[in-house]
């Protein structure tokens, strides 16, 4: 009997099955790169169903957030910043979050 493996989406927090992860998440449409494997990921939140990963609180609609994708800090402001405050990857890690 295999393993199963969870892959948790940084952006929005879905909690995926499978053997690799979902390209987009079917929350909120992050690209698979923003998935990492459940028991890799620092204080990983519990699980959720799909029901309550749709639930999202309400945005600053005059604000732009962006997720780091190494370790899901999310930045508010019009670009990224340029190295991440907590895991101090380029800013090349981070990429928009998106609210529907």
């Amino acid at each position: 009997m295999g393993t199963t493996k969870h892959w948790v989406c940084l952006a929005c927090g879905f909690i995926y099955e499978g053997d690799e992860p979902p390209d987009p998440c079917p929350i909120c449409l992050a690209q698979k790169r923003a998935f990492y494997p459940r028991n890799t990921m620092p204080d990983a939140p519990p699980l959720k169903t799909v029901e309550e990963s749709k639930v999202k609180p309400v945005p600053d609609p005059g604000a732009k957030h962006w997720v780091c994708i190494t370790c899901g800090h999310i930045h508010e402001g019009d670009e990224p910043p340029d190295t991440c405050p907590i895991c101090g990857v380029s800013k090349d890690a981070f990429y928009p979050r998106q609210y529907y």
